[in-house]
């Protein structure tokens, strides 16, 4: 226990879990936790910050390894964040680095609740965790009732754009798809071209020498297009037979919408996502029914 209430040093963290946020929601919580600090009459020394990272898993989290680093090293005396979730979504990992902190004499404060017990830890990292879960379980729920639907779960195939409705109350109903022509004919000379004995690489290097944009489009940044990787692969041609990849593989250029061929785990050595194939009776199809209206590329 510190005997100097004053004066303490401060390191703030930040986190917010995707793209999709504000990124700019890290730099409010650092601004929160600065004023959290001030009212305390402490002094901040470090800001640590992990921008669009889930919080399953310490992987990847550089800004949060950082911390860890600085406090072995006694560079601070409290850590300062928005609430326990911004620390992590892993019961496990959670209570550690909190008895690693304190372990070395550092005390966890959030700007909405203040000093952490190791109850209110346990407590708040399991609440975090069983979010997390709820939240993909409610992912996959709305994935499946798209399918239902006929309409898409998500990402977009070669040869199809979105085409969002207008419902009756003006409001836009997402999830629908649309044929276009110039990425559809491509599709079709590319099994054309495969059924006569071609190979995937005679079929990629063919499109990539007359200059034929692949499957990948320009990612937005703002306002200026980042052009990705356009270039035509065997593995974009061929993909994988029992996983549904690639041009040939796609049941949804055989009239088919195919939902749950696999699971996505997070390996907790690596914090890194794994496909896992599922059982073919847990695969649904159904009929894709999409729109055979025209439109424009680009």
């Amino acid at each position: 226990m510190k005997t100097n209430r004053h004066n303490l040093r401060v390191a703030l963290y930040g986190r917010f879990s995707t793209s999709r946020q504000n990124a700019a929601s890290s730099a409010d919580q650092l601004r929160a936790g600065e004023k959290y600090a001030t009212q305390h009459g402490w002094t901040v020394v470090a800001r640590f910050t992990d921008d669009a990272i889930s919080g399953a898993y310490e992987h990847g989290r550089a800004g949060l390894q950082e911390l860890k680093q600085q406090a072995m090293l006694g560079q601070f005396d409290v850590v300062v964040v928005e609430s326990v979730d911004r620390l992590g979504r892993n019961v496990s990992e959670v209570t550690a680095l909190y008895r690693r902190l304190k372990f070395h004499g550092i005390e966890v404060h959030t700007y909405t609740s203040g000093k952490q017990t190791d109850l209110v830890i346990a407590i708040m990292s399991s609440v975090a965790e069983a979010q997390l879960e709820e939240i993909a379980h409610k992912t996959r729920r709305g994935a499946k009732a798209n399918i239902l639907k006929k309409r898409s779960a998500g990402g977009r195939a070669y040869g199809y754009v979105s085409d969002p409705k207008l419902t009756a109350d003006g409001k836009l109903d997402k999830g629908h798809q649309k044929i276009c022509p110039e990425e559809a004919e491509i599709v079709r000379r590319i099994f054309e071209e495969y059924a006569i004995g071609k190979s995937p690489i005679e079929i990629a290097r063919k499109l990539n020498l007359e200059g034929v944009p692949g499957p990948r489009r320009p990612r937005k940044k703002g306002e200026i297009q980042v052009p990705g990787c356009s270039q035509w692969q065997v593995s974009t041609i061929l993909g994988h037979a029992s996983r549904g990849t690639g041009v040939l593989h796609n049941e949804l250029y055989r009239g088919w919408r195919v939902w749950n061929q696999r699971m996505y785990l997070k390996n907790p050595d690596t914090g890194k996502r794994v496909a896992r194939q599922n059982p073919e009776e847990d695969i649904e199809r159904i009929d894709a029914e999409i729109s055979q209206k025209g439109c424009t590329s680009g």
